[in-house]
């Protein structure tokens, strides 16, 4: 209907994630109020694309390219904000990326340089990852 295709509007231009997409598909069953009883509702995160976008709101996303289903050789792990990334795995340092300064993440920050987020990937992160650095912090 039209008011949510005018709250998906508010989306243009800003990254969302497959779990937005998740939390899009509960929405869509009706099931939103009811979100928080669902089975592992406390691991999935997410916004229904289908209300408005509230950006003092955006979540903290997580990232990895290792699943359940796939686990590759050397998987990464990390967790952004608007246009900040913290990225690593258990072979590589923990960086930080300001996308807006650096698109194409040539040249990363030290971890330091996004302290809320070493704090979520520390939590999110350190029961599966034995990264050295990760525990520094």
């Amino acid at each position: 209907d039209a008011r949510r295709r005018a709250a998906l509007r508010t989306y243009a231009g800003v990254r969302t994630y497959a779990q937005d997409v998740n939390a899009t598909l509960v929405d869509l069953f009706g099931l939103a109020s009811q979100r928080a009883a669902l089975p592992l509702s406390h691991r999935v995160l997410g916004r229904s694309l289908l209300r408005p976008r509230e950006p003092s709101q955006d979540d903290i996303a997580l990232l990895a390219t290792a699943t359940g289903v796939w686990e590759p050789y050397d998987p990464w792990f990390g967790v952004m904000h608007r246009e900040r990334v913290l990225i690593g795995s258990v072979a590589s340092a923990w960086q930080c990326y300001d996308l807006d300064q650096d698109p194409d993440e040539q040249s990363p920050l030290p971890a330091s340089a996004c302290p809320d987020l070493v704090q979520v990937a520390t939590r999110a992160w350190a029961p599966h990852v034995t990264h050295p650095h990760l525990k520094q912090w």
